[in-house]
């Protein structure tokens, strides 16, 4: 079995497999974690062995000494290989090492294939010493150069992945992790979707949606997405999503998210806020705990229409939900002003003025959608109605709402509407990747 996955594999990440060979391969990853796993790992060397080929290609040009120092940091390194000590001692490898084995042994049929490939060898006479070199010699190069001490890899992230069905399996240095709603993808990180899943990938070109059974690696899904860039941004806009997605924590606070607003109210509103395409929207606000609220909307361009009004409540109010508003919306293209104030202190009175959607907008993408998906498209259509987004995103469950990517869509809209106290409070809430 080992041999035939060997040379699936070797097939399909040369792009030489049929497609009866395609979905052998397929199969045979579906019924096994720990062939999925190990696929991922070659499809990774795989790719970072293609770009290394001008470096093969380059033994066709006439030889140079190898510096003595570098000679000799090579040689050590092979002396101190755990396999090269057991070899000679004819100790038995350790469980840990014999898996590098293994992996080193499935990692030969690749790089075999497409040497031969390069060098014309269709009989597959290249030695399995010359390949284990190759790869241990390629690994070593590519290792840091302070020390060649691997380091963990970056915390930045490469792309977000929203799980629209099932649960999607990710590998992040060794650990496995279950993504059952939003997940945040770093470079190194190994993606595993099982038949029968679904998800979309948001990368900084856009994004690409995902069916299993499938095995993947983050940066071939940034690649993959960036091949097809589907998802429309408008200008400017689209520059703020970006940076907000996919800007390292620690550059965040300085990316220019945050709005500078001449002044604030004592009673800030989240939704509606500038625009809404709702015209029955949530009326969500900053309250304070134990304090109720009064609010009013009138309509500004028919004074004769009664207000709507509404007594010592707290947030959020769902206007269809209002008893005394039952049968009542707002008029599309209208223009409201709404006024918040604590219960009984009329001085602490608030006045924002917002408008309704001429078209009411795009239609929403349903409750069976991951809801960020809809705070997404809410963001990338013009004009960009960021207090329902807001609205959307302060009132997800626990699973969705303590996301990363949660996280960094609520900084763009708080940056946006110039909240800064809100701002710098989910500054705060990011956690250390592990």
């Amino acid at each position: 079995m080992e041999d035939v996955f060997d040379i699936l594999a070797a097939k399909v990440l040369a792009g030489e497999a049929t497609e009866a060979e395609r979905s052998q391969l397929q199969s045979m990853l579906a019924r096994s974690d720990e062939l999925r796993a190990e696929f991922a790992a070659l499809q990774s060397t795989w790719n970072s062995l293609k770009e290394a080929a001008p470096v093969i290609q380059a033994q066709t040009a006439p030889s140079a000494e190898i510096p003595a120092g570098r000679l000799r940091q090579l040689q050590q390194a092979v002396r101190d290989s755990p396999l090269a000590a057991a070899s000679a001692s004819g100790k038995r490898v350790s469980p840990h090492n014999q898996a590098e084995e293994s992996a080193s042994l499935s990692l030969v049929a690749i790089i075999r294939h497409w040497l031969q490939q390069w060098s014309g060898d269709s009989q597959g006479l290249v030695s399995v010493a010359l390949l284990r070199g190759v790869a241990g010699v390629f690994i070593w190069l590519n290792q840091p150069e302070a020390g060649r001490i691997v380091e963990s890899p970056s915390t930045d992230p490469v792309a977000h992945l929203l799980v629209n069905q099932g649960r999607v399996e990710v590998r992040r240095r060794g650990q496995l992790l279950t993504a059952v709603a939003a997940f945040t993808l770093r470079a190194g990180d190994q993606i595993q979707l099982p038949s029968e899943s679904e998800a979309t990938v948001i990368a900084p070109d856009g994004d690409v949606r995902l069916r299993g059974p499938r095995t993947t690696t983050a940066l071939d899904l940034a690649a993959e997405v960036r091949a097809s860039n589907r998802l429309t941004n408008q200008p400017g806009q689209a520059s703020a999503l970006q940076l907000a997605l996919f800007q390292p924590v620690p550059e965040l606070l300085k990316s220019g998210l945050l709005v500078t607003t001449r002044s604030a109210q004592s009673i800030p509103l989240y939704s509606p806020n500038g625009a809404t395409a709702s015209m029955t929207p949530l009326i969500l606000w900053k309250a304070e705990p134990g304090k109720t609220y009064d609010l009013q909307i009138t309509d500004e361009f028919d004074s004769a229409t009664p207000p709507w009004t509404v007594s010592a409540a707290t947030p959020p109010v769902e206007f269809a939900k209002v008893e005394a508003w039952k049968g009542r919306t707002l008029a599309r293209d209208g223009l409201y002003r709404l006024r918040i104030s604590e219960t009984g202190r009329p001085l602490t009175t608030c006045e924002y003025t917002f408008r309704t959607m001429k078209d009411g907008g795009a239609p929403s993408l349903g409750a069976t959608t991951n809801p960020l998906h809809e705070v997404l498209r809410i963001l990338t259509t013009a004009p960009s109605c960021v207090g329902d987004a807001l609205a959307i995103l302060l009132t997800l469950p626990p699973e969705l709402a303590e996301s990363e990517l949660s996280l960094r869509l609520k900084l763009m809209v708080f940056g946006q509407l110039g909240q800064q106290d809100d701002f710098d409070g989910v500054i705060s809430d990011f956690q250390p990747v592990p």
